[in-house]
């Protein structure tokens, strides 16, 4: 009788895992590092080619060869993280990310900064796609929405305030001291890396059929990229786009979007824990127009000296 009340009691009170672990801790502020020198380089590079005579076309260009790299490497990452395991190829992708970092202290010409962008986009590639699938490794199953939204959270504040810091850095003191800040936070999110406890996985047998395209992957794909589209442009040219209207507070537009990231990233991913894919499609038709009202603000508004 006893037994079995203490069976009933176990099954109503069943514990939840623990999400903050070490381990957790560790891949969040590794990520967290190597995007806030991402972003900053993304908002950066711009104002250092305009400076050193680029033209606006020549800005597109290194930011799209970021962009085509980190597109062309990460189906090919995701296919040797399954076969290899995790560590070595997420530290492959955080050295050839730091690497260029180390060149641009050294404010090397534009033609050469072209050449260490497209090798530091497949850095990016490599370790954005590791770092989001060790995640998915050390978060408890029946907290993935949570954990990964707290995760998440780690990218978009440093997206939204990792501009802020690196403009007011290059304003303040130079270009160079930027990139070896940036520089530091790369080694930190190694270092960090490096004490993570990976998961040991059985590699894919040789004979399987590799898959560089999985259809149950492609709405959402296609949701990121149009978003990603419009994200990038503005993280790109905004800050030489307030330079030319003789603003200098574009960090405060960084500083809400921070703010207001914060707030979101950390509770939706409970409700998606709860509704499951409804949670999905809800946060999509919720945030698609949030965005989109955003940007038209950003494009009608009329910025007076």
């Amino acid at each position: 009788m006893i037994e079995k009340s203490v069976i009933k009691l176990a099954k109503v009170k069943e514990i939840p895992a623990r999400l903050w672990t070490l381990n957790i801790l560790l891949v969040c502020f590794s990520s967290f590092s190597v995007y806030i020198a991402f972003y900053g380089l993304l908002a950066t590079l711009p104002v250092y080619i305009y400076d050193f005579g680029g033209l606006a076309s020549t800005i597109g260009l290194a930011l799209g060869l970021i962009s085509v790299a980190a597109v062309i490497i990460r189906p090919l990452a995701g296919i040797v993280l399954d076969r290899y395991g995790r560590k070595k190829i997420l530290i492959t992708g955080l050295f050839l990310f730091l690497l260029p970092t180390l060149a641009y202290v050294w404010l090397i010409p534009v033609a050469a900064l072209l050449v260490f962008c497209f090798v530091q986009g497949f850095g990016w590639g490599i370790c954005t796609t590791s770092l989001g699938t060790v995640a998915t490794d050390v978060i408890p199953k029946d907290r993935l929405g949570e954990g990964l939204g707290s995760f998440g959270a780690a990218s978009s504040i440093s997206m939204a305030s990792a501009p802020a810091l690196s403009l007011w850095l290059i304003e303040t003191f130079s270009f160079r001291i930027w990139f070896v800040v940036a520089a530091l936070l790369c080694i930190i999110s190694i270092v960090l890396a490096l004490n993570i406890k990976f998961s040991k996985l059985e590699g894919r047998q040789k004979e399987d059929k590799l898959v560089f395209l999985e259809k149950a992957t492609l709405r959402p794909a296609i949701v990121v990229l149009l978003i990603a589209v419009a994200y990038s442009s503005l993280f790109s040219f905004l800050a030489l786009f307030m330079r030319h209207q003789g603003r200098n507070d574009v960090g405060v537009f960084f500083a809400v979007l921070a703010a207001t990231t914060l707030v979101s990233r950390f509770y939706y991913g409970r409700i998606v824990d709860v509704m499951g894919k409804c949670g999905c499609d809800l946060g999509i038709m919720c945030g698609a127009p949030a965005i989109i009202i955003g940007l038209l603000g950003i494009v009608f508004r009329k910025f007076q000296r």
